[in-house]
């Protein structure tokens, strides 16, 4: 399969890296410094996957690349417009562009340039982390879902499974897409801010915040509710509880986005509750209040 990664972080490279190991046509497109020493020294992966230094090509521009038969969308959420607009000149009239992005809204951005029977989506538990230019980090072995938001399944679906599967990505085909990407924002909005705002691990954040992590699940599941999507309050409380218990020593993505002053993801996750809260005009002041507080934090070191 002939496939470019758009956005070959720490994700994207993982990905990229283990599917070109597995035999796929695969180029990475990423920030000069890392493909730079990517193509001169090979893609180093180490972590529980084993140590690999993969050769495999990239590109700093998507536009040098002829039309691909899928694309892996792993910029970050905020990114995604931008990131689309770029990848618009290799989306021939059979490529799929898979969103491995966390949050929602992501869909509706894509569908703006790319037509929507050509976008999938999907979620991974897979951890990565970009150890410096060329090194890659797999921190953590996970499941891959992948789904079309209408809920179809094809034969390309069930390709692009085989093909990770091939390559060490677990990964199971979805028809409920959009329940699965809100049972994981309700874990993102629980746990991702509060790391955030305390520099704290998620093991540390249930014996401080427990009740005001319920208040924050339980906003999004009346919101979740008044758009079709029916979700169980104390379900997802366990849900995060286990998550916080089996990733205790993890310092969550938006504390690492905080840590290196970087912008964070935060107007997809806690952000777009309270977006479609106002849509159909469901209260969510806690979601609130944590959105506007990443945001000043964001301002204090980006400004």
């Amino acid at each position: 399969m002939k496939i470019a990664v758009m956005g070959a972080g720490a994700i994207g490279s993982l990905f990229g890296g283990l599917l070109s190991n597995s035999g796929e046509d695969v180029t990475l497109v990423g920030r000069p410094e890392h493909m730079a020493t990517i193509n001169n020294n090979g893609l180093k992966i180490d972590g529980v996957s084993g140590e690999h230094i993969i050769k495999v090509k990239t590109t700093s521009n998507a536009g040098d690349l002829d039309k691909v038969d899928l694309i892996l969308l792993t910029v970050k959420a905020y990114d995604v417009d931008k990131a689309v607009r770029e990848i618009n000149s290799i989306v021939g009239t059979n490529t799929l562009v898979l969103c491995l992005q966390n949050g929602l809204g992501i869909v509706e951005i894509v569908s703006n340039t790319i037509k929507e029977k050509q976008i999938i989506r999907g979620t991974t538990t897979n951890g990565a982390l970009f150890i410096e230019p060329g090194h890659i980090k797999h921190t953590g072995k996970g499941d891959t879902i992948i789904g079309r938001m209408g809920g179809e399944v094809d034969s390309r679906l069930e390709e692009i499974k085989a093909v990770f599967d091939k390559a060490g990505f677990p990964t199971t085909i979805s028809t409920t897409m959009n329940e699965i990407l809100w049972n994981k924002l309700l874990i993102n909005i629980s746990i991702n801010p509060f790391g955030a705002l305390t520099n704290l691990p998620n093991g540390q954040l249930r014996e401080l915040f427990a009740n005001s992590m319920k208040i924050v699940i339980s906003e999004a599941i009346e919101v979740a509710k008044n758009v079709g999507i029916e979700l169980d309050l104390n379900t997802a409380i366990d849900k995060t509880f286990t998550v916080q218990f089996n990733t205790k020593n993890n310092r969550n993505s938006m504390l690492q986005d905080v840590e290196r002053k970087k912008k964070t993801e935060i107007d997809f996750i806690n952000g777009i509750v309270v977006k479609y809260g106002k849509i159909v005009k469901v209260p969510t002041p806690l979601n609130s209040l944590l959105t506007s507080l990443i945001h000043g934090l964001e301002q204090s070191y980006m400004s």
